[in-house]
């Protein structure tokens, strides 16, 4: 992983979660479709490991803003507006790149969150049926439709067998 972002759109203010795939198409990050689990479980890692390194990230850039922050009280105090000046500038441009790092975490967070749930769908073979007639057509092929009239018959060829049954067992207790 670089400091770079892999996976951030460069300045992290991308929230609409895909990316140019190469293909002449636009593919969502969040989608694991077509990967098998050990290769999903590395992408969702990798992205793991960028959003610990932005976190950890943006705890040096904040030290450092207080830093900052500090030497322009300093300057302050010493009447030295010209360390004030270079000192707030410093602030400024801090405070803008903390912010940057804020937004990526954020998207990070959620696409990372939104990946570990495919993930485990990925792992439990979840295939997830928007056409709930399809997949009722699906399952009476498999099993076969409920055929009320054949379950009758048979109902009644059962009886039928046992009272043959206790008929040829009384026949053979008389004699």
């Amino acid at each position: 992983m670089s400091d770079s972002n892999d996976f951030g759109s460069g300045g992290g203010n991308d929230t609409s979660h895909s990316k140019y795939n190469g293909d002449g198409d636009f593919r969502d990050e969040t989608d694991l479709s077509g990967m098998d689990v050990a290769s999903a479980r590395e992408y969702v890692m990798a992205y793991i490991t960028t959003l610990k390194q932005t976190q950890q990230k943006m705890k040096e850039t904040a030290a450092e803003l207080e830093l900052w922050q500090q030497r322009v009280s300093f300057a302050a105090e010493r009447g030295r507006p010209d360390l004030r000046s270079a000192a707030d500038m410093k602030v400024k441009e801090i405070s803008d790149s903390l912010e940057r790092l804020r937004t990526e975490e954020y998207d990070l967070a959620a696409k990372t969150k939104t990946l570990i749930e495919n993930l485990k769908k990925l792992k439990a073979g979840f295939v997830p049926s928007v056409d709930a007639e399809q997949l009722q057509a699906e399952l009476d092929m498999i099993t076969g439709e409920r055929d009320e009239v054949a379950e009758k018959f048979r109902e009644e060829d059962a009886l039928n067998e046992l009272e043959k049954l206790k008929q040829k067992m009384k026949d053979s207790e008389s004699t």
